[in-house]
């Protein structure tokens, strides 16, 4: 039978209750007994949906460490409920089913007696109807934009399994299908009309039925519009150039209010972008009051000044000037009508549009800022103290050329010069640089990061730097070239190859090394081996010409490798000479005991062993000089003999080069 998943209701809550007591009976014979155990495992869930007829497993543990003769039996308190189970007698798992007649709380007692003790324990379990349930997260507080959950997960469905959840909204008399989907939740963002709103829930189970549908209601709050516009102003007039105001509640109406002054403008009641006419100059109060059907309101306030008479800029500047120097931009010659104070000083750069440089009081502004060479043009906009500005005063200054600045830096490998970095400049914002490189006075490159190949020796590096208006620089630099370090050695008997057993001690020689010209001399040889199979090792590094090394290489032909560093930190390649490792036959030891019995010979140890490195030693095992070669690679063996007779026993250790090594013992096993 297929049984159903839990069901979580927010009207019950976890129920399982699980309560072992031991009762024991009056008998002599307890006092020594261990009372069996009782562990309940349960129902699938602590609350199940209510099946006519269907039945419900559950489970319980039985353990008696006494393996005492059990007697186990379940009961409901419930006359009309069933409880089944199969073996009644013995500990183990016990797995049950309880078939219920009624929805409600059912409690199942379970007693295990060991015929000395007993041992009780009650499972509740809750059953309820299907149904579709509904919550809000939150459920107050709720206002439009606002994200709230929906959840559907305390559901129920008399099939087990609940397919789909089809959310709702009733709105201002409109019910909305929100979604269908398989989850039992629904993140929704309000988007309804103020005041009391419902949300509703409908499932559908796996064979299509539809529950009935679960209404909740919910409150949305008011929330008070927003007031926003702009103005300008030009001449004894106000212009309303956009007006942001807004409401976030769907459904909503708003109702604008224009006062000047507290004073509404009824002619621009409910317009949206009027103009206003004055009288007079001043200062004035605008104000926008939003009013929504719901009582609520906000309002901007803007406090303008209106006034006529227009400055005169005058802006005074130098007919040139080149990058690095200050540009002083002077506006000081400026006035206004009436003799109005100028307030603001706005200094502009035109090149490729309007772009502010500063704003205030100061009548004078100086200009570092880098511009390409040639005319450029500068302008000036003041405001008088009745916040009047003045048309745009325009001047031009050229800017002429500086000569570019040549600079790099060097660095001397063996035959060669790197120009490392190249930070070669020029003042001028868009000049285009070119390069030409002089060594010893002749040109070799136009690139500007060269190098060049060149003998050991001394030369002179010369860089000339041109822009694309004339002008030119120069930097020289006299540097060295150094020669290549040589790494040299030999081996004892100043031998170029050289073989040797392996545990040896060779002295190498690398006093022929040199250190190349300017190199000085050589701070320290590196020494290394490489092994027949290509395997490089470091064998460590020395500040003398000489070097001991003790052989543990593999057999065959090794190569050991020398590079040396001069004291400019010149490194050479790797210098290789062979160095033979001969093979060295392996040596065979072992131990040997006859059994109790007699009838065995049992190999006790084996120390056999190969001097030499990376290789690998087999076995071979001779009996009265009859070869065993099913013994072949076992260091241990045991040997099947027959007491009264004198046995020849011999090991014989074969290397992978084909070397060998015996050991042979003659004794008798007497027959007691």
């Amino acid at each position: 039978m297929e049984f159903l998943k839990s069901v979580f209701l927010s009207i019950l809550t976890l129920l399982l209750v699980v309560s072992c007591s031991d009762k024991k009976e009056s008998n002599p014979l307890s006092a020594k007994n261990s009372p069996p155990s009782l562990e309940i495992i349960g129902f699938v869930s602590e609350t199940l949906t209510f099946i006519e007829n269907s039945k419900y497993a559950f489970e319980f543990k039985v353990t008696d460490k006494e393996d005492n003769s059990l007697t186990v039996s379940a009961k409901s308190n419930d006359s009309s409920g069933v409880v089944e189970m199969q073996g009644t007698s013995s500990e183990g798992i016990y797995n049950a089913n309880y078939t219920p007649f009624r929805k409600g709380q059912h409690i199942i007692e379970i007693t295990v007696s060991d015929g000395l003790e007993k041992v009780n324990g009650n499972l509740t379990v809750n059953f309820i109807e299907n149904n579709a349930l509904l919550i809000i997260i939150p459920d107050n507080n709720i206002k439009n934009g606002d994200q709230i959950v929906f959840d559907g997960s305390r559901s129920s469905d008399v099939s087990g399994t609940i397919k789909k959840y089809y959310w709702f909204l009733e709105s201002a008399g409109n019910r909305t299908l929100l979604q269908v989907g398989e989850s039992n939740t629904f993140n929704y963002t309000v988007h309804a009309r103020v005041g009391t709103n419902q949300a509703g829930l409908m499932v559908e189970d796996l064979a299509g039925n539809l529950s009935d549908t679960s209404w909740v209601a919910f409150e949305v709050d008011n929330q008070e519009p927003i007031a926003d516009f702009e103005y300008a102003t030009d001449f004894l007039k106000i212009t309303i150039t956009k007006n942001n105001s807004t409401d976030f509640d769907p459904f909503d109406e708003v109702e604008y209010r224009w006062l000047i002054n507290d004073i509404e403008q009824t002619d621009a009641r409910n317009k949206n972008t009027p103009f206003f006419s004055l009288e007079s100059a001043g200062d004035v109060s605008l104000k926008l009051q939003v009013l929504d059907k719901n009582g609520g309101m906000n309002e901007q306030e803007e406090n303008i000044s209106v006034q006529g008479g227009q400055p005169n800029a005058v802006l005074n500047v130098p007919n040139s000037t080149t990058n690095g120097r200050s540009l002083i931009l002077d506006g000081s010659g400026s006035n206004a009508p009436g003799n109005v104070a100028i307030t603001k000083y706005y200094f502009y750069l035109l090149d490729n549009g309007q772009q502010l440089l500063s704003s205030g009081s100061n009548q004078t502004f100086t200009f570092t800022e880098k511009l390409p060479v040639g005319n450029h043009e500068f302008g000036l906009i003041v405001e008088n103290a009745n916040s009047l500005k003045s048309n745009m005063a325009k001047e031009d200054v050229e800017y002429r050329n500086t000569d570019p600045l040549a600079n790099f830096e060097l660095d001397a490998e063996i035959k060669k010069i790197v120009v490392t970095s190249n930070t070669s400049s020029d003042i001028d914002p868009g000049d285009q640089l070119t390069y030409n490189w002089f060594v010893n006075g002749e040109i070799k490159s136009t690139d500007q990061a060269p190098q060049f190949d060149l003998a050991a020796g001394d030369y002179i590096i010369t860089l000339r730097v041109s822009d694309s208006y004339g002008g030119d620089s120069e930097k020289v630099v006299a540097i060295g070239v150094p020669g290549e370090p040589i790494a040299e050695f030999v081996f004892p008997a100043s031998a170029d190859s050289f073989a040797a057993h392996n545990d040896e001690n060779i002295i190498l020689d690398a006093s022929n090394s040199e250190g190349g010209y300017l190199g000085g001399g050589i701070e320290k040889y590196m020494w290394y081996v490489k092994h027949p199979t290509g395997e490089i090792i470091n064998l460590g590094e020395t500040s003398t010409s000489q070097h001991t090394i003790n052989t543990e290489y593999p057999v065959g032909v090794n190569q050991i490798g020398l590079k040396v560093t001069n004291n400019v930190g010149y490194e050479t390649d790797f210098t290789w000479k062979n160095l033979t490792i001969e093979n060295t036959a392996p040596i065979a030891k072992y131990t040997y005991k006859i059994s109790a019995a007699k009838f065995q010979i049992i190999i006790d140890s084996n120390t056999s062993s190969d001097l030499d490195f990376g290789d690998t030693i087999s076995y071979k095992w001779f009996l009265n000089y009859s070869y065993l070669p099913e013994f072949d690679d076992q260091p241990t063996p045991t040997f099947n003999i027959n007491p009264g007779y004198e046995y020849t026993l011999k090991l014989r250790v074969v290397d992978n080069h084909g070397a060998f090594h015996e050991k042979q013992y003659q004794f008798w096993v007497l027959d007691d």
